[in-house]
């Protein structure tokens, strides 16, 4: 069990040993398949097949690289405002900007992805 796979198949061991004891767990399928929002998620004797194994491990990948892009936004707009800086205005990297008119915060008027 020394793969990510194995690690989840030991994990869902342990959650069918202790999840086993609930009034829930009786009407938890042990076998059979789950719809879910990943589609159908099949289990063997409680635990996941391969396919699910590897739906679920596509999903997680997937929601990482959705995290990276969020957390990566606010990287990406300072980057663009510095930029704006040392190309439109001439600035150094430690220079003060000063934006006198609107033609002037043109290019950096909303230099991030949530204001419209």
């Amino acid at each position: 069990m020394n793969t990510p796979h194995g690690a989840i198949l030991g994990a869902t061991a342990l959650l069918n040993l202790v999840a086993c004891t609930t009034p829930l767990a009786k009407d938890l399928p042990t076998s059979g398949r789950v719809a879910s929002r990943l589609g159908t998620l099949e289990l063997e004797n409680g635990y996941p097949t391969a396919a699910t194994v590897e739906k679920v491990f596509d999903d997680i990948d997937y929601q990482r690289a959705c995290q990276a892009y969020l957390w990566a936004l606010p990287l990406m707009a300072m980057q663009q405002w510095q930029n704006e800086h040392l190309v439109k205005f001439g600035a150094g990297r430690r220079d003060y900007v000063d934006y006198l008119t609107f033609q002037d915060k043109l290019g950096l008027l909303t230099a991030n992805a949530t204001t419209p």
